[in-house]
């Protein structure tokens, strides 16, 4: 997670550094389609071209040791581990086990998130307030 945090961070640094038009392309790179269960192959291979195709984002995500696809890939494994979390706290009657294989989320990915929460929560609120800088 550490070279996702650094690519994420790479990203915020080029978004800051960006003209108007630069920023809004970056952003419309680095937000999925659809990051739910029934995303496909396509849907992340289409993420990942897009990724790819935006030189800011490809740059962080070289620098930080990541191809545009890895990158794609883990920033859609936490969307999608971290709505999976985040739903069975707030419905704690609700089988956690069930909701993760319902919203298509591997259990290792889950039992991550739910390990290292307080680490993940730590490295999104720094995201958050480089951006707001």
């Amino acid at each position: 997670m550490a070279r996702f945090f650094a690519a994420s961070r790479g990203v915020v640094e080029a978004m800051r550094a960006a003209s108007p038009a630069e920023r809004a392309a970056i952003e419309q790179a680095i937000s999925p389609d659809d990051p739910g269960p029934e995303a496909d192959d396509a849907s992340l291979d289409e993420f990942a071209h897009r990724l790819g195709e935006n030189a800011a984002v490809r740059a962080a995500a070289e620098r930080a040791g990541l191809t545009p696809r890895e990158y794609a890939v883990l920033t859609l494994t936490l969307i999608r581990a971290g709505t999976a979390q985040a739903l069975a706290e707030a419905n704690p009657t609700t089988d956690a086990d069930s909701l993760t294989h319902a919203l298509g989320v591997d259990p290792a990915d889950a039992a991550y998130m739910r390990t290292h929460a307080a680490e993940l929560q730590a490295q999104q609120a720094a995201l958050e307030a480089a951006m707001a800088e």
